[in-house]
Protein backbone atom coordinates (compact mmCIF):
# COMPACT_ATOMS: atom_id res chain seq x y z
CA UNK A 1 0.00 0.00 0.00
CA UNK A 2 2.62 2.16 0.95
CA UNK A 3 5.06 1.66 -2.34
CA UNK A 4 1.38 2.49 -4.03
CA UNK A 5 0.49 6.07 -1.73
CA UNK A 6 4.53 7.05 -3.64
CA UNK A 7 4.13 5.99 -6.47
CA UNK A 8 0.81 8.01 -7.07
CA UNK A 9 2.67 10.87 -4.89
CA UNK A 10 5.74 10.80 -7.86
CA UNK A 11 2.83 10.85 -10.75
CA UNK A 12 1.15 13.13 -9.44
CA UNK A 13 3.91 15.67 -9.13
CA UNK A 14 4.77 14.77 -12.89
CA UNK A 15 1.76 15.67 -14.38
CA UNK A 16 1.89 18.96 -11.83
CA UNK A 17 4.77 19.38 -13.87
CA UNK A 18 3.69 19.03 -17.33
CA UNK A 19 2.61 22.51 -18.94
CA UNK A 20 -1.29 22.20 -20.11
CA UNK A 21 -0.77 23.98 -22.81
CA UNK A 22 -0.64 22.25 -25.94
CA UNK A 23 2.32 22.56 -28.10
CA UNK A 24 1.92 24.60 -31.03
CA UNK A 25 1.89 22.32 -34.34
CA UNK A 26 5.23 22.20 -36.35
CA UNK A 27 4.99 24.35 -39.28
CA UNK A 28 6.25 22.29 -42.50
CA UNK A 29 8.59 24.57 -44.58
CA UNK A 30 7.41 23.21 -47.56
CA UNK A 31 3.79 24.60 -46.35
CA UNK A 32 3.50 26.79 -48.91
CA UNK A 33 3.71 24.64 -51.72
CA UNK A 34 1.15 21.77 -50.52
CA UNK A 35 -2.42 22.65 -51.46
CA UNK A 36 -5.32 21.37 -49.64
CA UNK A 37 -7.15 19.33 -51.85
CA UNK A 38 -10.31 21.11 -52.84
CA UNK A 39 -7.79 23.36 -54.67
CA UNK A 40 -5.94 20.59 -56.18
CA UNK A 41 -9.58 19.59 -57.09
CA UNK A 42 -10.58 22.78 -58.41
CA UNK A 43 -7.12 23.87 -60.42
CA UNK A 44 -7.47 20.56 -62.00
CA UNK A 45 -11.31 21.10 -63.11
CA UNK A 46 -10.01 24.60 -64.83
CA UNK A 47 -8.11 22.65 -67.35
CA UNK A 48 -10.69 19.91 -68.13
CA UNK A 49 -11.95 21.30 -71.20
CA UNK A 50 -16.51 22.17 -71.67
CA UNK A 51 -18.56 21.06 -73.64
CA UNK A 52 -20.01 23.41 -76.47
CA UNK A 53 -23.22 24.73 -75.68
CA UNK A 54 -26.37 23.72 -77.58
CA UNK A 55 -28.43 26.51 -78.38
CA UNK A 56 -32.19 26.19 -77.45
CA UNK A 57 -34.31 26.18 -80.71
CA UNK A 58 -36.85 28.69 -80.35
CA UNK A 59 -40.02 27.81 -79.41
CA UNK A 60 -42.03 25.49 -81.74
CA UNK A 61 -45.86 27.21 -83.15
CA UNK A 62 -48.77 24.59 -82.26
CA UNK A 63 -49.48 21.25 -83.77
CA UNK A 64 -51.71 22.88 -86.72
CA UNK A 65 -49.07 25.73 -87.93
CA UNK A 66 -45.96 23.18 -88.17
CA UNK A 67 -47.65 19.68 -89.06
CA UNK A 68 -48.18 17.09 -86.05
CA UNK A 69 -45.24 14.56 -87.64
CA UNK A 70 -42.90 17.20 -87.16
CA UNK A 71 -42.91 17.42 -83.61
CA UNK A 72 -43.31 13.81 -82.66
CA UNK A 73 -39.81 12.01 -83.66
CA UNK A 74 -41.30 8.33 -81.77
CA UNK A 75 -44.01 8.51 -84.89
CA UNK A 76 -41.71 7.75 -87.71
CA UNK A 77 -42.25 4.44 -87.09
CA UNK A 78 -45.60 4.23 -88.15
CA UNK A 79 -47.31 3.60 -91.11
CA UNK A 80 -49.05 6.27 -93.36
CA UNK A 81 -52.78 4.93 -92.28
CA UNK A 82 -51.84 5.08 -88.77
CA UNK A 83 -50.50 8.72 -89.05
CA UNK A 84 -53.66 9.69 -90.72
CA UNK A 85 -55.51 8.34 -87.89
CA UNK A 86 -53.53 9.81 -85.44
CA UNK A 87 -54.10 13.01 -86.72
CA UNK A 88 -57.71 12.74 -87.48
CA UNK A 89 -58.32 11.95 -83.77
CA UNK A 90 -56.11 15.00 -82.51
CA UNK A 91 -58.28 17.28 -84.95
CA UNK A 92 -61.46 15.16 -82.97
CA UNK A 93 -59.87 16.07 -79.86
CA UNK A 94 -59.46 19.69 -80.13
CA UNK A 95 -62.44 20.12 -81.13
CA UNK A 96 -64.38 18.13 -78.37
CA UNK A 97 -62.13 20.23 -76.37
CA UNK A 98 -63.39 23.53 -77.41
CA UNK A 99 -66.89 22.07 -77.32
CA UNK A 100 -66.15 21.65 -73.24
CA UNK A 101 -64.96 25.12 -73.01
CA UNK A 102 -68.22 26.66 -74.75
CA UNK A 103 -70.77 24.31 -72.47
CA UNK A 104 -68.62 25.38 -69.04
CA UNK A 105 -68.84 29.20 -69.98
CA UNK A 106 -72.49 29.05 -70.97
CA UNK A 107 -73.74 26.90 -68.03
CA UNK A 108 -71.77 28.38 -65.50
CA UNK A 109 -73.03 28.11 -62.07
Amino acid sequence: MERQKLYSNVIHEQNKKISRIPFPPAKDPEGNNKKVPRMKALEYAKTIAKPPVQSKPKQQQKHQSEGFIDNTPYLRDLDVSQLAILELLRKRHEEEKQAVALFRKVHIV
